[in-house]
């Protein structure tokens, strides 16, 4: 039989993997697309993410109505995307 110290280590182990691989998965992605004139990236699958407003964000969003190749952490809330750019490049 398992003591309750056993147990609650086990809780802790399984925690911190899930954990760990949360982490992993909320990595750096790559998105292609068009900059809008909403100053939205509309993706070549049809998504919208919103564009944070940091100095490569704003960067992208002189790009309006270029194709382009986004890579960045992609964040969702109230089931809105938003993608936090750290790099991108105009595609022709």
């Amino acid at each position: 039989m398992i003591r309750p110290k056993g147990i609650i280590a086990i809780m802790a182990v399984l925690l911190s993997i899930t954990l760990i691989a949360g982490t992993a998965l909320a990595g750096e992605t790559m998105v292609s697309g068009k900059v809008t004139a909403d100053n939205q990236l509309l993706s070549d699958d049809g998504q919208v993410y919103e564009v944070a407003d940091t100095e490569n964000g704003n960067r992208l969003l002189e790009q309006m109505e270029k194709k382009v190749a986004v890579k960045g952490t992609v964040a969702e809330k109230d089931g809105m995307k938003m993608i936090t750019v750290t790099s991108f490049k105009v595609l022709k």
